[in-house]
């Protein structure tokens, strides 16, 4: 393992003050998932981010991996010319380094000669695995495809080495189970190492969150700090103290620190029983989300006929993370019966002064029907599972934009083969009533004949009640793609199932990319767990631009 020591001179300048005439020891500033691409407007966030940290006087910056969004030599050098630009003299310009992951290999089957070509194309000065010291503090850097064995050896050599200091674990992965969304995007291998290592902090990407997320820090046996996505217009200084460890964020549209929960500050020596992000602590002294007094939740159609509805959601307060929204029906014996529950987001991920007291969010016509009347439930969820009192509309449904059904299976487990893999692979088994998903991808398949004829641009509905079984905490949950195979293009963005036993149905509204596109229904990500398949439908609701200029 190549190693090397740096040591750097402190620098003057902007580092606030704790207690009479303290500074930081050591500055770092960090971004994540630039994703830049051969277009140079692509860079326009970078820029803004490493101006951002030079005004701060930071001593290094790490970017912690998925640096272009394919492997595009001009999209390395529009990054360092970025910094070129920014940097004429280099001395001035902070420490870099850089995680090498997966985004940055992507197409490439040889992972060493694409991060080497990454290396040389981008000017990078560390390896995929490396280390150094600044300032007395250790630094280990690992790539996102991971010796195991090589990754807990390091870390074990470090920390026996410094006695007493902070380990710090730059990745690109998340240890499972750990900061927001690394249930599904984050490495169990990795939790299962790092759980040795009290001492150890763990900073990385891959989530593509915010550090307004207030869950993007955690700590249990070990603490661990994700960076978010520079594309949320966020970032986090690291300021080092000898008795504490500091994670500062900003919005980059106005600089302004963003302390809304408080401020991350991770006492030193870490003492797990008393480490103020743990889970549970957090939301033991949390309070629960509460809407604003006399507030009322509002459905309404989008347009006549109805083609999306309209649900505004006033915001509650304090560290609202998201609403669970759940749409009922009445059915003809006069009840209640669930249709579907959706997790909408709150506003916590926008700039401070552009969030609304009212979230205006859509859903889909597929989950009402004409004439019916329907019971709309927001509840809300702060960032550590505490909910609040929900509120709850009771709203008839319309006339309703009639679609041509193009497909429909009322018994899609006899009806469509559900395989496993992105291609090829073999049916999955089937166990009283629902199949058995055990592996990375399944996929299940539609006629082909069905996707022909369709102009392209033309407004589809494709509509499956599925039935997913996956319990207990630790699971990770499936994520639910439209996908046409060759070449590889979504029609919807990820759609995550709901952990435990569900019933529920999801629409995905898209427009016909291509006449040549034939997708199928793709169950992906998560771990075993036993699904079925209750009833599935496509529609044509439009021609698309053609109908338009009509």
């Amino acid at each position: 393992m190549k190693k090397f020591i740096l040591i750097l001179t402190v620098l003057c300048g902007l580092a606030p003050l704790f207690a009479a005439g303290e500074k930081p020891i050591l500055k770092v500033g960090f971004i994540s998932d630039t994703h830049v691409t051969p277009n140079i407007a692509s860079c326009r966030m970078l820029k803004e981010a490493w101006r951002f940290f030079a005004k701060n006087n930071c001593d290094m910056v790490v970017n912690c991996g998925d640096i272009a969004d394919l492997p595009k030599e001009q999209a390395y050098r529009n990054y360092r010319n970025t910094l070129k630009e920014l940097f004429p003299a280099i001395s001035k310009m902070p420490r870099e380094l850089y995680i090498y992951a997966n985004h940055d290999r992507i197409g490439i089957p040889d992972v060493d000669k694409a991060f080497a070509d990454m290396k040389k194309q981008l000017e990078i000065p560390n390896d995929p695995y490396d280390f150094l010291v600044l300032k007395g503090y250790p630094f280990l850097i690992f790539p996102q495809f991971l010796d195991m064995e090589r990754f807990e050896k390091t870390i074990a050599e470090t920390v026996r080495k410094f006695p007493g200091k902070p380990v710090f674990v730059l990745d690109h992965v998340p240890p499972y189970n750990t900061v927001s969304n690394s249930k599904t995007w984050g490495h169990r291998e990795r939790r299962d190492v790092m759980n040795k290592f009290p001492s150890a902090i763990h900073i990385s990407g891959h989530v593509h969150g915010t550090v307004f997320n207030e869950c993007h820090i955690w700590q249990g046996e070990f603490t661990a700090v994700n960076t978010g996505s520079l594309l949320s217009g966020t970032v986090s200084i690291m300021e080092i103290f000898k008795d504490k460890v500091i994670f500062r964020r900003y919005s980059l549209l106005d600089g302004k620190e963003y302390t809304t929960d408080g401020l991350w500050s991770i006492p030193w020596p870490f003492d797990p029983r008393k480490a103020p992000f743990r889970p549970r602590y957090r939301k033991d002294k949390s309070l629960p989300p509460a809407f604003p007094a006399g507030a009322k939740l509002n459905v309404s159609a989008a347009s006549m006929p109805l083609k999306n509805v309209v649900i505004e959601i006033p915001s509650a307060a304090p560290a609202l993370h998201y609403y669970m929204v759940a749409v009922e029906k009445k059915n003809a014996a006069g009840k209640w019966e669930l249709v579907c529950t959706k997790k909408i987001s709150g506003d916590y991920w926008q700039h401070p002064p552009r969030r609304t007291p009212v979230l205006k969010r859509y859903l889909s016509g597929g989950y009402f029907d004409e004439g019916r009347e329907h019971r709309i439930t927001a509840t809300p969820f702060n960032f550590y599972g505490k909910k609040g009192k929900a509120l709850q509309t009771i709203w008839k449904v319309p006339a309703k934009e009639k679609g041509k059904v193009l497909f429909e299976s009322k018994d899609p487990m006899k009806e469509l083969p559900f395989k496993s893999e992105l291609k090829d692979g073999v049916l999955l088994k089937q166990e009283k009533g629902f199949y058995l998903h055990n592996v990375h991808n399944a996929r299940l398949e539609m006629p082909g004949h069905i996707w022909n004829n369709i102009p392209v641009g033309a407004h589809l509905r494709f509509t499956a009640d599925i039935h997913t079984i996956q319990k207990g905490d630790l699971y990770r949950q499936w994520t639910i793609l439209l996908r046409n195979p060759v070449p590889v293009v979504n029609a919807n963005y990820r759609i995550y199932t709901f952990s435990g036993e569900c019933v529920n149905r999801y629409v995905i509204d898209f427009r016909m990319q291509n006449a040549a596109y034939k997708y199928y229904l793709l169950i992906r990500e998560g771990e075993a767990g036993k699904l079925r398949f209750n009833y599935i439908k496509l529609e044509q609701l439009d021609n698309g631009p053609e109908m338009k200029k009509k």
